[in-house]
């Protein structure tokens, strides 16, 4: 039988993932799916509960087993917390705030509203990502799973980039650099953090 990690592998998750997944496999041996999730989802948070019961349907598929023939628990339910998009004048303000921001970000921040791409999923964009498919110019991007999907650019989005191409040499390496391979997710939310306290407004990548 193939083993549980390199049934995951081929499954298309991360290397993070199949660890965390694998040691919760661990964790539940012989046990009976529905017996171990109600024992561990009873005080962990909504995020680990998900990451518990994902892990669980990986061991029931892996073992031959239908996920959907099983009852799982759900553990608590996370209270969602509405996040409002940025209204004509403040997003307005946004665009104008980004002049005083440096490369990368600048132009990275620029096309998250025209895109709606996770800023996680921009910053591992690379050059050969930038591709045309039927006519129609726009970015290849790498999802949650490995799932690819193509983003079309409008000709905005298309000249921000461009702009972006023109002032930087490239080779294989990362589109969006920062001092250790592509710039992080972490940075880029700090700088927009900041865009926003200057114009008054709550911002972030995903808003």
């Amino acid at each position: 039988m193939e083993s549980f990690p390199n049934y995951l592998r081929a499954e298309g998750l991360s290397a993070g993932t199949v660890r965390v997944y694998q040691s919760i496999r661990k964790r539940m041996g012989e046990q009976a799916p529905e017996s171990f999730l109600r024992k561990n989802l009873r005080y962990v948070p909504s995020g680990t509960a998900t990451t518990y019961r994902a892990a669980v349907k990986h061991v029931i598929r892996w073992r031959g087993g239908d996920p959907d023939e099983y009852k799982l628990p759900r553990g608590r339910r996370r209270k969602r917390k509405l996040r409002h998009p940025l209204d004509a004048d403040a997003l307005e303000a946004y665009t104008a705030a980004l002049s005083d921001v440096c490369d990368p970000c600048a132009t990275l921040l620029a096309l998250l509203p025209r895109t709606g791409l996770r800023v996680s999923e921009a910053c591992q964009l690379r050059p050969g990502d930038v591709q045309v498919r039927r006519k129609v110019r726009g970015l290849r991007v790498r999802g949650k799973g490995s799932h690819e999907r193509f983003v079309p650019l409008d000709d905005k989005a298309q000249a921000i980039l461009d702009d972006y191409l023109d002032r930087h040499e490239y080779d294989d390496g990362y589109l969006f650099r920062g001092r250790r391979g592509h710039i992080t997710p972490g940075r880029v939310r700090q700088v927009t953090r900041q865009i926003g306290e200057g114009i008054g407004a709550t911002v972030s990548p995903h808003v």
